[in-house]
């Protein structure tokens, strides 16, 4: 029996992803979900019965959205993508829980030790931020803005509602809760700092080369209709150049070439480090204005 997460599955179906729970089942199948009870206090017993009509809306549409997207998977040639994307993520989860995942931000490996231990402490509020309220962990604080609150470390509410995006009234209820975290971090032993990657250390700044193919990526990804950020990260790209370019394929493949998203992408971005493909702009009104041309055996 296989076992499948809708949200990817709509990742490889459009660009949506992640989706909260109510948007997804209105994309897919137009009904809406209420999500006034996400802040209810479930810890609280008997629960009401607007609490346990949430939690049955909850699970009660799945059937028909799964229906409805194993139909469009099908004819798309994508099924198989979806179950084993959803058997990895899920074998991921069992042997290894995403604690530590806080180095896939964009930025991280940029930081100092202590900055990367608050940024972690700020990861792990998040995730539990978001599980309470039963949303997406970027729709609880956005990456770019954990980095910076990493960064500068503020130990105030006058320092920290200072940092540019925190101007949103949600952002600001979480002041104090985002402190805590900078302060677990700023408190941690010097002995247990994380250490910076060993393989960033030495590496020419690839920034340049990074922003090409996250371009190429985009692109790609919209000419497919799959969702960029299900398909690769920022840090995934860099890992495919570290592979790619300076240790001459040498270990294990990176993420981008194997599997589907080697289909989607990996060899295309290989090819473009490579010089074998250019690409050009043939509509600038199209949502994947770029066109690649090979340029094999020449």
């Amino acid at each position: 029996m296989n076992i499948v997460d809708v949200q990817i599955a709509e990742g490889l179906l459009s660009r949506g992803y992640p989706l909260g729970y109510s948007q997804l089942v209105q994309r897919v199948t137009g009904a809406r979900v209420s999500g006034k009870h996400t802040r209810s206090d479930w810890s609280r017993r008997p629960l009401s019965i607007d609490q346990i009509t949430y939690a049955l809306e909850d699970v009660e549409h799945l059937p028909e959205v799964w229906a409805r997207q194993e139909d469009s998977l099908r004819k798309q040639g994508r099924l198989d993508w979806a179950l084993s994307e959803s058997s990895r993520f899920s074998e991921q989860l069992a042997a290894d829980p995403p604690r530590g995942d806080w180095r896939r931000i964009n930025g991280s490996s940029r930081l100092s030790r202590r900055e990367m231990a608050a940024l972690e402490a700020l990861y792990e509020w998040r995730d539990q931020e978001a599980e309470r309220r039963d949303r997406t962990p970027r729709s609880v604080l956005r990456d770019d803005l954990l980095i910076e609150v990493a960064k500068l470390l503020p130990t105030s509410q006058e320092q920290l509602l200072r940092i540019r995006g925190f101007e949103r009234r949600d952002y600001r209820r979480l002041a104090d809760e985002i402190l805590a975290a900078v302060k677990q971090g700023m408190e941690r032993p010097e002995d247990e700092l994380p250490e910076k990657p060993a393989h960033d250390r030495n590496l020419p700044d690839t920034e340049a080369l990074g922003k090409l193919l996250s371009i190429a990526l985009a692109n790609r990804c919209a000419e497919l209709s799959v969702s960029t950020s299900l398909v690769g990260t920022t840090a995934d790209l860099n890992d495919l150049i570290r592979w790619h370019v300076f240790e001459r394929h040498q270990g294990e493949r990176p993420k981008l070439m194997q599997g589907w998203r080697e289909v989607v992408c990996g060899d295309l971005l290989a090819d473009l480090m490579d010089g074998k493909v250019t690409l050009r702009v043939t509509n600038p009104r199209s949502d994947h204005p770029l066109v690649f041309e090979s340029h094999k055996g020449r």
